[in-house]
C-alpha cells in the first residue's frame, strides 16, 4: 500500500516537473526571438524580409511554425528560395536567395522588372530604382506581381538578353525588338549592336565580350561606327 502510495506521489512530481519545464520552453520570456538574422537578402530590405515572415522581435522561438514561415516567404516572386532555423537560445535567422532581376520593360507609366524566367518580380515606377537594362518593342496589356510574360516577341528578346555575358552586362542599356522580331542592342556608350532574328541569337551573344574588346583595341567610337552587325557568322563593324 504504501509503496503504491509513494508511486503515485512519484507520478504527481514527476508530471509537475515536466509540466514545469514545458511552461518554460514554451514561454514567451524563454527562448524568445531577441534577433532575426535576414541572410542573403540585396534588393528586398531586411526589414521587409521579416514582414512577409509574419515574425517579429520577442516571439516565442520554438512556438514558430518554420515550414509556414518559409512559405510565406516563397510566396513572393522576388524570393527563389528560403530557409528558416532557430538558433537558440534567442536568435531566428532567415536565409534566402532572391530571384535576380533581368532587365525591365515599360509599363504604363512606370516600369516591370523580370528576372532570368520571365517572372514579373516587381513593378516600380521609377526606372532609376532598378539598375538594369531596358527591353523596348513589347506591348503590355495586364500585369501582376509574380506573372510569367509569355509570346513570341518576348521570348525572343528574354532568351537573347539572358545571353549576353555577365562580364559586358553592366554595358548594356537598352534591348530593342521590333514588330518582325529583329533585336538590337544598344550600349551605355551609345554604340549600337545588331543582333536580328532570334533564332541563334543566344549563340550569337556569346561572341559580344570578344566584339566589344576588338572594338575597344581597335580605338573605335560612335563617332566613326555607325553600328556593329551581328546578324551574321561573323561580326562586322560598321563605318559611318
Amino acid at each position: 500500500m504504501k509503496s503504491r502510495k509513494h508511486l503515485q506521489k512519484a507520478l504527481v512530481l514527476l508530471s509537475l516537473v515536466f509540466l514545469f519545464c514545458w511552461q518554460i520552453v514554451y514561454s514567451a520570456v524563454f527562448f524568445s526571438a531577441e534577433t532575426i538574422e535576414v541572410l542573403g537578402a540585396e534588393t528586398v530590405p531586411a526589414r521587409q524580409i521579416e514582414e512577409l515572415a509574419g515574425v517579429w522581435k520577442g516571439a516565442p522561438l520554438l512556438r514558430l511554425d518554420l515550414g509556414e514561415i518559409e512559405r510565406r516567404l516563397l510566396a513572393d516572386p522576388r524570393i527563389l528560395s528560403a530557409e528558416v532555423t532557430r538558433v537558440l537560445p534567442a536568435k531566428l535567422r532567415i536565409r534566402i536567395e532572391e530571384s535576380i532581376g533581368l532587365a525591365v520593360l515599360p509599363y504604363h507609366i512606370g516600369f516591370i522588372e523580370i528576372d532570368r524566367n520571365g517572372t514579373v518580380v516587381s513593378i516600380v515606377a521609377n526606372f532609376s530604382l532598378v539598375n538594369l537594362p531596358i527591353i523596348t518593342g513589347i506591348s503590355l496589356s495586364n500585369v501582376v506581381l509574380g506573372d510569367k510574360l509569355a509570346g513570341e516577341l518576348f521570348e525572343g528578346a528574354r532568351a537573347a538578353m539572358a545571353a549576353i555575358p555577365s562580364n559586358v552586362r553592366a554595358r548594356i542599356s537598352e534591348l530593342h525588338v521590333t514588330l518582325a522580331g529583329e533585336m538590337s542592342l544598344t550600349t551605355t556608350e551609345g554604340l549600337r549592336v545588331k543582333i536580328g532574328s532570334p533564332a541563334g541569337a543566344p549563340a550569337r551573344l556569346a561572341l559580344l565580350s570578344a566584339v566589344l574588346y576588338a572594338y575597344e583595341v581597335r580605338g573605335l567610337s560612335p563617332a566613326t561606327v555607325a553600328y556593329i552587325d551581328m546578324t551574321g557568322e561573323i561580326p562586322v563593324y560598321k563605318g559611318r
